[in-house]
């Protein structure tokens, strides 16, 4: 799971490079999106998957980029329990980092934003963006608004349950004729 990370981190980064996204750019941020959902039906506690908040956080801030956090209903965005791996120095710097654990206690809900903020919008995984990604007020028309401003729409492991409804502003699905490297897989037993 690492590697696979870790390669689709540096696929996005190396896209975000290609588009001509660079901190010192006039737009400087990008936004982040983490789900809400904190239990599956099962009963077991979810959220975001920590990993796939830390390690892209982690580069974004290092190449300049300011990062700002946001979900489908605002409020708090849970951790799954199960990410939180502090061998993995990703999540440690993350978690002791200055404010990241307040953003995300009180994030913004998607559909309270201006798509003319941000160069990029970056759709965390975790179990949890299944239930409340698809349907999200707001999220089809700020990242259509985002990918329309030439600006680069991402997602990694759950985060593309995003993709699957975002409207580009004539009315058109943005994966509409798109090839994608995602791959579908069984479902997983939970």
């Amino acid at each position: 799971m690492k590697n696979f990370l870790s390669h689709t981190l540096l696929i996005l980064c190396c896209l975000l490079l290609s588009s001509n996204l660079r901190a010192d750019d006039s737009k400087e941020k990008i936004l982040m999106v983490v789900t809400n959902h904190a239990k599956m039906p099962n009963g077991q506690a979810t959220g975001f998957w920590l990993s796939e908040v830390s390690h892209p956080w982690t580069r974004f801030t290092k190449a300049g980029f300011s990062v700002d956090f946001a979900s489908p209903t605002g409020g708090n965005a849970p951790i799954d329990p199960r990410s939180k791996d502090l061998s993995d120095p990703d999540n440690k710097r993350f978690l002791e980092s200055k404010g990241s654990l307040g953003a995300l206690a009180n994030t913004p809900a998607i559909k309270n934003l201006n798509a003319d903020d941000y160069r990029a919008v970056f759709f965390a995984g975790g179990h949890g963006t299944m239930w409340d990604f698809p349907q999200a007020p707001g999220l089809s028309s700020l990242a259509g608004k985002i990918y329309s401003n030439m600006g680069v729409v991402a997602a990694v492991c759950h985060g593309p349950a995003a993709l699957i409804n975002i409207k580009l502003p004539d009315g058109s699905l943005l994966i509409k004729g798109k090839n994608s490297p995602l791959s579908l897989t069984p479902r997983k037993k939970l």
